[in-house]
């Protein structure tokens, strides 16, 4: 990971919360930009960071990923793998 891109995924939140006490909309935007397309940060933290600052085009592209086709073929092939485990591994 570059140090760019850490630095913004870590002051992301900072600059969310600051944009949204001043309201802000073009900040606010920019970070949701950013997020949708170029953040490293986990999932959960960028649900929780779209719920808590109404960040709705970021759901939008949640809910179009887990629709999709290739998030439907990964759940299949975890599915499988986990049917064809040993029982009591791991």
């Amino acid at each position: 990971m570059q140090k760019t891109q850490l630095m913004v995924d870590y002051t992301v939140e900072g600059i969310l919360q600051i944009a949204d006490m001043y309201e802000t909309p073009l900040a606010v935007k920019k970070c949701e930009n950013y997020l949708i397309k170029g953040s490293k940060l986990g999932s959960k933290k960028m649900l929780e960071l779209a719920e808590k600052y109404r960040l709705e085009e970021l759901k939008v592209s949640f809910n179009q990923f887990f629709q999709s086709e290739q998030y439907i073929s990964f759940l299949r092939k975890y599915a499988s793998i986990q049917n064809n485990r040993p029982r009591g591994s791991p």
